[in-house]
């Protein structure tokens, strides 16, 4: 996708609208443009036409929007080449705008193509205008090849980014408060024609296939092109400011005249961070100087040059060059049949000796004429035959005319004995006949130990009970690994209320993490702060430690402990005064019942106010 904005937002989308003209030369590409308003609105909008618009003779604002348009399209008639009329349809509608920000409007190509007559890549998108150049015809019959909505709201609207208007005038500065259409038209038009990556902004090709435009993406940081990397990979490239350049050999070979916004002597394209949908890759940079057509915002003044040197590259013929292009050159002839090649396809290969044998492969390649043969046999280095591995000593065939892999399986001894890093044994071809030459002739097989089972052990509070006194300020509590050490290990600790209240018996333990590093075991403490309250408790007061959340496997065998807090507080207590029955008691008894207030705040939040983001 690609956008374009006056720091105001303009979304690009793959769908353009455009209108019908006549072509200026006998070399330049005529631009049809239809247009696809109701009565009275859009480019059929009858209201009084703007004043002073320089250029622009409209009687109506519909007929000066179309001018507009239609100077754009007669500016890039005079630059490009086409026998195939580029079909353009456009239309204004209501779109998006607030006091500080509007959508200006949405332009891309109606359609993508591959492998049509002419088509200078294999199994490359080209868009619709390019393919219908390059094949000279039109891949679409009757479908648009650019399609474009611009927003009708931005006129005469007092709420829409402070009363700032279309500027409608031709070729000429937008005054202040004022939106350059003409500008604004011409850089929408030119994504429709090309400049526009079909790659997403998660790095996926379009279809899982390369396009004209992304294949000339280069990052300078990983030394690669677009069309060689992952998707991964390009998704990163695609926040690499300032160094994913242009490679296309038109644009770099004509860039002298820019003097600002190169790496490493190539035209950076924008490539912002975070990434912008619609303006990230399908721009140049707004570091190029001086400034382009086709940067992300509009600018006072604009270069177009480069712009067409990138159009170029990606399969359009410009007037400077109106020689059509050579067919593309007839295809080499086949080469000869010769007998080819064999080799051992890899150096290396090795085997656990508890899973099974090991295959070694071998490959015919560079020819096919004829049968051949080649005898491969086995050499203990290390390794001891019958002990460790079946000794192999055989030919290998393949019939005229045939190619590729053959197999050979090597049989491997389980001793059930540890030998280390393995033992080797060498692979040997030789006696190659039929006319064939040897490539490869060594592989080395390696024969490896079963691998062990890792024990990583066993994690636990080492009792179940903890006594401290409420004075004693730090309780230190052990936790244990034990029964193996195999990997780094760690464990979350945790303490809830019982009776003891965090905040006022103790300070609460969140999520506090433990650890042990490959090898290690044994005891691991931490700490617990005990807060004295100075009142006197009936009884003594408890927390729960808690154990979760094991790391490499490893296992919980004691996951809580309790921690039980001794009061130190010493209170006389007060007689208890004897109860006066109450009259007409039959019993002349009554309950004196203390109801103990049950407060639960370990789950307490505090709110915050939501900042409220203002664009």
């Amino acid at each position: 996708m690609a956008g374009y904005s006056t720091n105001r937002l303009f979304r690009a989308c793959l769908f353009f609208t455009v209108i019908a003209t006549a072509a200026t030369t006998a070399l330049a590409t005529e631009i049809r443009l239809v247009v696809n308003d109701g009565p009275n609105e859009g480019f059929n909008d009858n209201g009084p036409a703007m004043a002073n618009q320089t250029g622009n003779n409209g009687s109506t604002l519909g007929q000066q929007r179309l001018a507009v348009f239609q100077a754009a399209a007669d500016y890039w008639e005079a630059r490009l080449v086409s026998d195939v009329p580029v079909l353009v349809e456009i239309n204004f509608d209501p779109l998006f705008c607030s006091a500080r920000s509007a959508t200006l409007g949405s332009a891309g190509p109606r359609g993508i193509f591959r492998d049509f007559p002419n088509a200078p890549l294999p199994n490359t998108w080209y868009v619709g205008a390019v393919a219908d150049s390059l094949s000279g015809s039109d891949q679409s019959p009757g479908r648009a090849d650019i399609g474009a909505t611009f927003n009708s709201d931005i006129d005469n609207n007092s709420n829409c980014l402070g009363n700032t208007n279309w500027w409608l005038g031709i070729n000429s500065p937008a005054p202040s408060r004022t939106i350059s259409l003409f500008d604004t038209v011409l850089h929408e038009i030119g994504h429709g024609l090309g400049v526009t990556s079909l790659v997403s902004q998660s790095g996926r090709l379009n279809g899982g296939r390369n396009d004209a435009y992304s294949n000339n993406l280069f990052d300078e940081t990983a030394n690669q092109f677009w069309s060689n990397m992952s998707d991964a990979q390009r998704a990163a490239s695609a926040v690499n400011t300032g160094n994913v350049t242009w490679r296309g050999t038109n644009a770099d070979n004509n860039s002298d005249h820019v003097v600002a916004g190169k790496t490493n002597g190539h035209l950076r394209m924008f490539a912002p961070n975070p990434y912008q949908g619609g303006s990230s890759i399908s721009h140049w940079d707004t570091a190029v100087s001086p400034d382009e057509l086709m940067e992300p915002s509009a600018t006072a003044t604009s270069d177009d040059r480069s712009t067409l040197q990138l159009l170029k590259d990606v399969g359009w013929r410009i007037v400077e060059d109106s020689t059509p292009p050579p067919p593309p050159p007839p295809p080499p002839p086949p080469p000869p049949l010769v007998a080819g090649t064999i080799g051992l396809r890899v150096a290396n290969v090795s085997v656990v000796e508890n899973a099974g044998p090991a295959v070694i492969q071998l490959e015919r390649t560079g020819g096919r004429d004829g049968a051949v043969s080649v005898l491969i046999r086995s050499a203990g280095v290390s390794a001891t035959f019958n002990s460790d591995y079946t000794a192999i000593n055989q030919r290998v065939n393949w019939g005229d005319g045939e190619i590729g892999i053959r197999t050979v399986n090597v049989t491997v001894v389980d001793d059930g004995i540890a030998e280390g890093n393995g033992e080797t044994v060498s692979l040997l071809l030789s006696s190659v006949n039929g006319g064939a030459t040897l490539a490869r002739t060594l592989t080395t097989l390696t024969i490896l130990d079963p691998p062990t089972t890792p024990s990583p052990g066993t994690i636990g509070f080492i009792s179940a009970g903890l006594n401290v006194s409420e004075d004693d300020g730090v309780a230190t509590i052990t936790v244990r690994r034990t029964g193996g050490s195999d990997g780094a290990a760690s464990i979350v600790v945790n303490s809830a209320d019982i009776s003891a209240t965090a905040g006022l018996d103790y300070r609460s333990i969140t999520n506090q993490v433990i650890n042990w590093s490959n090898g290690q075991a044994g005891n691991r403490t931490f700490s617990l702060t005990i807060l004295n309250d100075n009142i006197s408790e009936p009884n003594d007061e408890q927390v729960l430690l808690i154990l979760s959340n094991a790391s490499n496997g490893v296992a919980i065998d004691r996951a809580s402990t309790i921690l039980t807090i001794r009061d130190v507080t010493t209170v006389t207590p007060t007689p208890t005064p004897t109860p006066t029955p109450t009259p007409g008691d039959d019993d002349g008894d009554f309950l004196l019942g203390l109801i103990p207030a049950i407060i639960s705040g370990s789950n307490q939040a505090r709110l915050k106010k939501a900042p409220v983001l203002v664009d």
